[in-house]
This record gives structure tokens, C-alpha cells and sequence, in this order.
């Protein structure tokens, strides 16, 4: 009975169950990175080897962002405390995620993003779920400085977050939140 019992687990997680991928700044991003022992090295490399429904597990460190993470999948990005998982965009002109799938960001410091730190776009139906985070020194032009939703079709729950110094410098731009 119980081999059967797990073996029947093991089955039905087979093409299910959610993998936790690692990143950490000492990490080394390559097309196998992920494991807790081989950590990717930036959020980029794990979102791309991340599966629909798996969870990005943060380190401590600052995760600078040269590009904006392309997010097409359904996952959580999870760090292990405000201040402690920080995604920074370097003031360097961009915003650090795109968004076009439902995500669950948890435990994270974004800040220095230009024209949203969080993008979020989709034809289809889509969830953000942003739980313990901290937008600072953030700043947009046209769009909000630290979360833009750009579509109907996304729904966005913020809870037990932080917004500080985010500024938007136009007569368009709205401050920490812009909604479409």
C-alpha cells in the first residue's frame, strides 16, 4: 500500500509538481544553473531555466538588472527578506521585470528602476501578487515609477508592502502605481 501511495505521488508530480531554482550573487549562470549547489548566478538565467509553476528562491545580495527579466511564465520569485533579496536597476534607465504571466513576487527590495520596476502587460487573464516588498528610488517619466499595469486583463494585489521616494516627472506619470 504505501509503495503504491508513493509511487502514485511520484506519477502525478511527475509533470506538476513545482522545482525551486537558486540564485545567488556568487552563483554561475549556465543552462543547467538552479540547484541549491549550483545556484544561477542572475534572476535572467533562472527565470529562463524556471518551468510554468516553479519558484525562484532569491539569495541575499544586490541583483543588479542591466535589462529588464522577460517573465512569460507562470512563476514566484521569492527572496529571503526586504533589504536582504534586492533587485536594483542601477539607475541605468530600465525597468527590472516585463510581465506577461501570472507572478508571485514575495520578500524583495526593488529599487533605481526607470519607468516601473514592474511592467505588466498581457491579452490574457493574469495575476500579480506582490507580498512583503519595497519599491525605493524609483523613478518614470511617462509611466508609474515602481508598478505599471498596462491592460485590463491583469490584476494586481499589493499586501504588507512598502512604497518610498518613487517619483514620476511628468503630467502622465502617477507616482508609485499606474493602472490602465
Amino acid at each position: 500500500g504505501t509503495v503504491l501511495l508513493l509511487l502514485a505521488s511520484l506519477l502525478f508530480c511527475w509533470g506538476t509538481c513545482a522545482s525551486e531554482i537558486f540564485v545567488r550573487v556568487n552563483g554561475s549562470d549556465s543552462s543547467t544553473c538552479g540547484s541549491e549547489m549550483a545556484a544561477c548566478r542572475t534572476l535572467q538565467q533562472a527565470v529562463q531555466v524556471a518551468e510554468p509553476n516553479d519558484h525562484v528562491l532569491m539569495g541575499d545580495g544586490d541583483f543588479v538588472q542591466f535589462t529588464p527579466v522577460i517573465i512569460n511564465k507562470t512563476i514566484t520569485i521569492e527572496g529571503i527578506g526586504r533589504q536582504r533579496s534586492i533587485i536594483s536597476c542601477a539607475n541605468n534607465g530600465s525597468s527590472a521585470l516585463h510581465v506577461s504571466q501570472s507572478l508571485v513576487l514575495s520578500r524583495l527590495t526593488f529599487t533605481n528602476c526607470y519607468d516601473s520596476a514592474i511592467y505588466a502587460s498581457s491579452s490574457i487573464a493574469t495575476t500579480i501578487e506582490v507580498n512583503e516588498c519595497e519599491f525605493s528610488n524609483n523613478s518614470g517619466s511617462s509611466l508609474a515609477s515602481a508598478i505599471s499595469v498596462s491592460s485590463g486583463s491583469v490584476s494586481l494585489y499589493i499586501q504588507n508592502s512598502t512604497f518610498e521616494n518613487n517619483t514620476a516627472s511628468n503630467v502622465f506619470g502617477e507616482g508609485a502605481i499606474h493602472t490602465a
